[in-house]
């Protein structure tokens, strides 16, 4: 695992967000980072669905973190 890796491992733990969601970070390789958002029923909306801003934010993450693989920026 290279530093940049373990510093994005650390910095999801951090995210308060994430942990609320439930959201796993599954696998961080260069160009790629997984994250899992599994269905609970407190955040879904009126018809049952996941909410759309428990998607947006998990999904805002991944491509946040994915970048940081990409370029050397603080995470």
């Amino acid at each position: 695992m290279t530093d940049l890796h373990q510093k994005i491992e650390d910095s999801f733990k951090l995210q308060g967000m994430m942990e609320t969601l439930g959201a796993r970070l599954l696998s961080v390789k260069n160009g790629e980072v997984q994250i899992e958002l599994s269905y609970d029923k407190k955040l879904g909306q009126q018809q049952g669905y996941l909410h759309a801003g428990a998607i947006s934010g998990e999904s805002r993450k991944t491509v946040a973190l994915m970048q940081a693989t990409m370029v050397n920026v603080r995470v």
